[in-house]
């Protein structure tokens, strides 16, 4: 009757699925490769199930599940998210190989981006399942898969209503709420006024972030200038802030026996180094996300409504910083959100 399987599976199961696109992404400490989906699209395969040769093997069905969780790294925790599951196959005798083709129209449920960063990951994970009595093992398969989810910016046609969230504490609770979206940061005490406009609030994976920085009425000499673009993870009580980019726009000249010292060194000098600013003067900012390892804004709630534990938000801010010849430093803060218009991060699959 096929036999128990309690060594070996004593069904061959392979699933094969019709894509061409594949990305790589992080598996706690490995790298791996999978199969990429666009959220509105449909996942189509063939199961293929191959008994030992002059054997019948029951089981009690077919089924393909699949899941989307949270796994956050520091707490080992996993938070289960809405799942689909589809029977392929009623119980019964498998006498021979059989192939069974399958599909999932992704845009009939709410499935979030994949994703991967510094505190938790999001996932996806086909799971096909061949269900066998109780004194053996099923047999099943797992395979990581990504979804992303593509659309126009919300400020374009067709694009989707976009509320900027309010700012929360670990408990969830609101600390401050949310400033009206905007392209423009001032900082107005820097012994004058600096503001800096990059024209639009919201931006895909592939934009450039262009605009110029105004200075006027300075009573001291601004020596530095750095723009910054900032990443924040929240979840599960955890939170991550890092630097993305760097763009250096001005940096102070080193006296001639200080640049000679730095010469022989192997540090690293801003290239942006030029003559304090002094009077009214513009400063162009161009910044190529598309060179860039950042991934949409991302603000979602888990499984339990309302319970700030099953939170995770990834958000990004452009953060502008001075420095005056006295040594004073400055800098403001805005939010800006990145939205993916099309699919992204794929690599050339072997075929």
């Amino acid at each position: 009757m096929g036999g128990p399987g309690w060594f070996h599976d004593v069904v061959d199961l392979e699933v094969t699925l019709n894509c061409d696109r594949k990305i790589p992404m992080r598996n706690y400490l490995f790298i791996d490769e999978c199969k990429l989906f666009e959220s509105k699209e449909k996942i189509t395969g063939t199961i293929k199930l191959k008994p030992p040769s002059g054997s019948n093997v029951w089981h009690y069905g077919l089924k393909l599940r699949l899941d989307q969780s949270i796994s956050f790294y520091e707490s080992f925790r996993s938070v289960e998210l809405p799942s689909v599951e589809i029977d392929l196959e009623g119980e019964g005798y498998l006498s021979g190989e059989k192939e069974i083709p399958f599909s999932i129209d992704l845009s009939q449920n709410t499935f979030s981006d994949t994703y991967s960063g510094e505190n938790f990951a999001l996932r996806h994970v086909l799971v096909t399942t061949l269900n066998r009595p109780w004194y053996t093992f099923d047999v099943a398969d797992y395979q990581n898969i990504a979804i992303q989810n593509v659309g126009p910016l919300p400020s374009e046609e067709g694009g989707k209503e976009f509320e900027v969230p309010p700012l929360v504490n670990e408990l969830g609770e609101v600390v401050e709420e949310a400033p009206p979206k905007s392209h423009v940061l001032d900082i107005g005490d820097c012994g004058g006024t600096c503001k800096l406009d990059y024209g639009a609030w919201n931006f895909t994976l592939e934009d450039v972030i262009e605009g110029k920085i105004i200075f006027s009425k300075l009573d001291e000499p601004i020596t530095t200038i750095d723009l910054l673009l900032m990443k924040i993870e929240q979840g599960d009580d955890e939170s991550n802030e890092s630097i993305v980019h760097e763009l250096s726009l001005l940096a102070p000249k080193f006296a001639a026996e200080d640049a000679a010292k730095i010469e022989e060194t192997d540090i690293d000098v801003p290239k942006a180094v030029g003559e304090p600013i002094t009077g009214e003067t513009e400063i162009p900012v161009k910044l190529e996300l598309k060179e860039l390892d950042i991934t949409p804004t991302y603000i979602h709630g888990g499984n339990k409504e309302g319970d700030a534990d099953d939170l995770i938000n990834v958000r990004y801010y452009l953060r502008l910083r001075l420095a005056n010849a006295s040594g004073g430093l400055f800098w403001n803060t805005n939010e800006v959100f990145f939205f993916r218009k099309a699919l992204s991060g794929m690599i050339q699959i072997d075929v």
